[in-house]
């Protein structure tokens, strides 16, 4: 009795298993049967090292022109932007070979629609999809390109310029058009000042920045207004433009320029030069038009100048003797 019981035991485990393995295998087909209708089956592409979202490039489409497959201009942008620190991208080189094309092709075809690019992140495991197009322009290219919110679909940024038509692999204009579009907090060249005075403040567009002596300082690429200034001397401005990525040098001289601070005293000149904590004072006397005797006996004259014309012209009108043309006019028998 006991073995027939072991058996039916054993029977209904063997059973039970069975059941269980059957339905996961069932489960499996269909969620993997769900996963292509859908199109989010995952490829073998692995996943970038670090953490933070994932990006992947979608090769540019051509205005103007048509093309098949990756062209050596996306490959170039993809390693580029693989060269940005803080940035996870999947390499192109790992997608064209581990999406088969069938799949791949008709994503490549679709453009740079958001909704293209949002089934080409979705089908990679993507946060973001790089895209964009390429036109030619004479010697030159015009490269516009987009970054593409996969959960969204939108667009949450832009940019565009100009590449040379044969661009090399360390291409300055590519690297900041890339660092614009994908880190633009990272967007910067330095100014380097050389100050001959210590403790003059350094200001860009209206902030204070430093003091001098200061290093290199990190300024957002693009036109500054740079102010130098001490209290015993002239303020230092200049309009500067730092480009991305280099450093500009500026040579401030301040003691070139001393602060003059100038009074009127009764008969001379006072100007006192500030240099450092001496003080020295100059005594320069004053031009003779503006000296006090001259400037009253013009005044003086201007005024009895003043008051005889008044006076000719009072006298003239209380006349009754004059006539119209200026003349005598004498009554005779009650006639003129």
């Amino acid at each position: 009795m006991k073995t027939v019981t072991r058996h039916i035991t054993t029977s209904l485990v063997v059973a039970a298993l069975l059941v269980t393995t059957m339905h996961t295998a069932s489960a499996r087909r269909r969620q993997r049967r769900k996963q292509r209708r859908s199109g989010r089956a995952q490829p073998r592409v692995p996943a970038p090292p670090g953490q933070g979202p994932i990006y992947v490039f979608k090769p540019l489409e051509t205005v103007g022109g048509s093309k098949l497959g990756v062209t050596p201009l996306d490959r170039l942008i993809s390693r580029q932007v693989a060269r940005i620190g803080g940035v996870r991208v999947l390499d192109l080189s790992q997608v064209t070979s581990g999406v088969s094309k069938k799949r791949l092709l008709p994503l490549l075809l679709c453009g740079a629609a958001p909704d293209c690019a949002k089934r080409y992140g979705t089908m990679l495991g993507a946060r973001f999809v790089i895209t964009g197009d390429v036109a030619p322009v004479g010697r030159s290219q015009a490269l516009s390109l987009k970054v593409v919110d996969v959960s969204s679909g939108r667009v949450s940024r832009r940019i565009s310029g100009v590449l040379p038509r044969q661009v090399k692999d360390d291409e300055p204009a590519l690297r900041a058009l890339l660092i614009r579009l994908l880190a633009p907090n990272r967007y910067q060249g330095r100014l380097a000042l050389s100050v001959d005075l210590a403790g003059a403040m350094v200001l860009v567009d209206g902030s204070l920045v430093a003091k001098t002596p200061t290093k290199p300082i990190s300024l957002r690429a693009g036109a500054h207004a740079i102010r130098v200034t001490h209290p015993a001397y002239h303020d230092f401005v200049r309009f500067v433009r730092i480009p991305f990525d280099k450093t500009v040098r500026v040579a401030v001289n301040l003691k070139a320029y001393p602060m003059l601070k100038a009074t009127v005293g009764s008969k001379q000149k006072v100007i006192t030069i500030v240099k450092g904590k001496k003080t020295q004072v100059l005594y320069r006397p004053l031009p003779w038009y503006r000296r006090w005797y001259v400037v009253t006996a013009v005044a003086v004259g201007a005024a009895l100048l003043v008051g005889g014309i008044t006076a000719a012209a009072v006298a003239l009108s209380n006349n009754p003797g004059l006539g119209e043309d200026g003349r005598t006019s004498v009554q005779v028998d009650g006639r003129f």
